[in-house]
């Protein structure tokens, strides 16, 4: 899905582009034909050397423009499970609606304040309607809770910044987002070594205010500046994207995670879906299935398989069941 402005707007630098290059043949042509010496040959050149420089511009501006791609596939799968956990809310906000309405409807035939009458031929229907009565009022208890809950996960969906192994641009976020943490520990440095040196001026020109500066000297527990923690923190989250930019790094270059235990349970990797998938003939029994979830796989509808997403450790787990399996000899189904 591409954006019609900025492919309009690419053409029209491509036409600009043209026409520079048609002039500035002709400017050369010209120069080509022009005695040496004369004021008109000099003048040529400065033009082409103007107009050079131009065309190199515009074919820099076109190369770096390109066409706009719309959302990624990711981002879709993303947006289509916030929608998933909106429709979920609209439906659990019109069940809790519908159960006050029935609830209301049973009850609106009893007179307020009105006692069940004991041994009368309507005891049995008034205790009845108030028994349905109050399940009602407990649905919709329980909905509004589920409406309150869905809500809280909707927000948490859309405000989550985080970067996510099932994005493919994962390594680049990294990578952008390691260079502004060492950009930060390094600033963090430097600032300390001119709070060691009173050079106040020196941190005004950082771009500090005298607010943060004043706050600088001030001592925390008998030591000024930054406080060592922060670096360190710093330091170990460093270390940490490092070490997980090195594992999606070298994922797309390691052999594809594929297994088969020799009684019809399978399991292999999905790099497209970023997936760990166990594959059975049908349904295994309670104690794999109580493995497969207490390992962290989740059974897909979609795909008929229990997957979670990849890892080393997703990838031991599976092969630790699939051997399970084998050696429990479970070769019956319930399909």
């Amino acid at each position: 899905m591409y954006r019609r402005k900025g492919k309009a707007e690419k053409v029209e630098h491509e036409q600009r582009l043209g026409k520079h290059e048609e002039r500035l043949k002709r400017q050369e042509e010209k120069h080509g034909k022009a005695k040496e010496g004369t004021k008109g040959k000099a003048a040529l050149a400065g033009r082409i050397e103007r107009g050079k420089k131009r065309v190199a511009e515009l074919r820099e501006k076109i190369k770096g423009m390109g066409e706009k791609k719309g959302p990624s596939v990711y981002q879709e799968k993303k947006q289509a499970r916030i929608e998933r956990l909106k429709k979920a809310r609209d439906k659990a906000k019109d069940d809790a609606q519908a159960h006050w309405d029935k609830s209301e409807a049973i009850l609106s035939h009893i007179p307020m304040g009105q006692p069940i009458l004991v041994g009368h031929h309507s005891e049995k229907r008034h205790r009845r309607d108030l028994d349905k009565a109050d399940n009602h009022m407990r649905g919709m208890s329980e909905a509004l809770k589920k409406e309150k809950q869905l809500e809280s996960a909707i927000d948490a969906a859309e405000k989550n910044k985080s970067i996510s192994s099932d994005d493919p641009e994962a390594v680049p976020a990294l990578q952008k987002k390691l260079q502004k943490m060492e950009a930060d520990r390094d600033r963090n440095t430097q600032i300390n070594k001119m709070v060691r040196k009173q050079d106040k001026d020196g941190l005004k020109n950082m771009g500090l205010s005298d607010k943060t500066i004043e706050s600088l000297f001030t001592p925390m527990y008998g030591r000024i500046g930054i406080p060592a923690y922060v670096n360190q923190n710093l330091s170990g989250n460093i270390a940490r994207v490092k070490k997980r930019i090195e594992e999606l790094s070298n994922r797309e270059s390691a052999p594809i995670f594929e297994k088969d235990n020799g009684h019809g349970v399978t399991a292999k990797e999905d790099r497209e879906d970023n997936r760990i998938k166990i594959y059975f003939p049908g349904k295994p029994s309670p104690e794999i299935i109580k493995e497969l979830k207490s390992s962290g796989f989740h059974w897909s509808p979609g795909n008929q398989a229990w997957q979670r997403q990849t890892s080393n450790q997703a990838k031991y787990h599976a092969d630790r069941i699939m051997k399970k399996a084998f050696e429990t000899k479970e070769t019956s189904w319930n399909t």
